[in-house]
């Protein structure tokens, strides 16, 4: 979500349009073991999220941030503490750059950084921490809230420049939210790499619509658009969504719980490509108008809590991953050969 951790209006549109469309929803599917051997982690933007000894316990050990492109310039000490925090808990993080604060897009302020400026910052954050190996060059960069919802072209820019600054980084490319057409925007994006002569080898997809309104729509569509691995950078059971003038999605802890069980199950349907799953938040704040954290505001753990922990002690050891991925490669090799 973006970094002021308050509700979008353009995602409230897009949520309570999948929600007309899916007039019909239905529960979650009755828990199953989550497939392959896959890394779970947290994206939470909240330093003190690494004191709660209930983040170890469950195995969490990556994590995910979302800074404004230009933050050692804007917002260094903010900066710091979560990546002190997360580097004493030996919590490998995850940073993925977004606007700057006070923009207000798609109407003004607007601003979207050209190459030259973003690697200028860029540049700064890997001289401030060079061990940092996991980028994502703009966080839901397809959201008409960013200023890069219409530029695909611009955050594969941006992507070259980490993979350039970074010769062994990780970068995880887009991060869109699985909006329709977002197999489109992705495509446009690999397009302007192809110019570049690189390729995408990691996606990061955000599907809390998929998630949320129990569809595997927006999260197919994104699968089929890429031939790369897609890892669910961003994702989570929504408790309570409010608008400014109504409540869109009503306080259900237990409804949450079945999106998030949703959402595992469905990123098991693909065990060869979708290997990080990152389940946004940890804590809910008080009053949050986009709750969708697993731990209650006064520290209780919430029912989402125990799918987060279920699904971790789930994992299938490395050798089914295997055989599920050599068994789906070889009915996918017999479809395209009967076509």
């Amino acid at each position: 979500m973006p970094i002021t951790h308050t509700v979008n209006r353009g995602l409230q549109a897009i949520l309570v349009a999948a929600l007309t469309l899916a007039a019909l929803v239905v529960g979650a599917s009755p828990a199953q073991a989550v497939t392959g051997s896959y890394i779970v982690g947290i994206s939470d933007n909240k330093p003190s999220t690494f004191d709660d000894p209930r983040l170890k316990q469950i195995g969490i050990r990556t994590a995910r941030l979302v800074i404004p492109w230009n933050a050692i310039s804007r917002e260094p000490a903010r900066t710091a503490l979560w990546m002190d925090a997360a580097r004493r808990e030996k919590i490998q993080p995850l940073i993925a750059f977004d606007r700057t604060r006070g923009n207000n897009c798609p109407q003004r302020p607007c601003y979207l950084p050209t190459r030259k400026q973003f690697d200028r910052e860029f540049k700064k954050f890997r001289k401030k921490y060079p061990y940092v190996r996991y980028y994502t060059p703009w966080n839901e960069a397809n959201h008409p809230g960013q200023p890069t919802a219409k530029r695909p072209d611009r955050v594969a820019d941006f992507h070259d420049v980490i993979a350039d600054r970074c010769r062994k980084c990780v970068v995880v490319a887009g991060d869109p939210l699985d909006t329709p057409g977002v197999g489109g925007w992705m495509r446009s994006y690999e397009k302007r790499l192809k110019t570049h002569r690189r390729k995408v080898a990691i996606w990061g997809l955000h599907n809390y619509i998929s998630a949320n309104y129990f569809s595997t729509r927006g999260t197919a569509e994104a699968m089929r658009a890429t031939k790369a691995d897609v890892w669910l950078t961003e994702t989570g059971g929504i408790v309570q969504m409010l608008t400014f003038d109504a409540t869109r999605l009503n306080y259900d802890e237990n409804r949450a719980a079945r999106a998030l069980q949703f959402a595992f199950d469905l990123m098991a349907k693909y065990p060869c490509r979708a290997k990080r799953m990152y389940v946004y938040n940890w804590q809910a704040a008080p009053r949050d108008r986009f709750d969708t954290g697993v731990i209650n505001p006064d520290g209780r753990a919430r029912p989402a809590f125990t799918v987060l922990a279920n699904a971790k002690q789930a994992r299938s050891p490395v050798q089914q991953q295997r055989r599920l991925c050599s068994e789906l490669r070889a009915r996918q090799a017999k479809a395209r050969k009967a076509k």
